[in-house]
């Protein structure tokens, strides 16, 4: 299995259980990137929300600071878990050839 394929599956499944033993060297970056994209999920959630409010409301897209400034904390948030996610998926990258390369 690639690591693309690894990754979709951690994306795609509910359960990442049965990854443990074929990848242990990556299994608990694999955990922590199913919590991120979890997380990540859910304030994307709450951004497209707000949006889709705010152009109901407001007939434009939101562009400004002040547009923002409600829901500034999950923003901020969202893009601080956007760049974790980053940070774990370049770690499995980088373990998976250390260590299942060869395989």
């Amino acid at each position: 299995m690639t690591v693309k394929n690894i990754l979709q599956e951690v994306d795609e499944s509910s359960d990442i259980s049965h990854l443990e033993t074929d990848y242990k060297y990556i299994y608990k970056d694999l955990l922590k990137l199913k919590s991120l994209l979890l997380k990540k999920r859910y304030y994307k959630n709450i951004l497209f929300e707000y949006q889709k409010n705010f152009v109901q409301i407001n007939n434009r897209c939101v562009k400004t600071y002040r547009d923002i400034y409600p829901v500034e904390k999950e923003y901020k948030t969202y893009t601080q878990i956007k760049k974790q996610t980053i940070e774990v998926i370049n770690s499995i990258n980088i373990n998976y050839k250390k260590y299942y390369s060869n395989i």
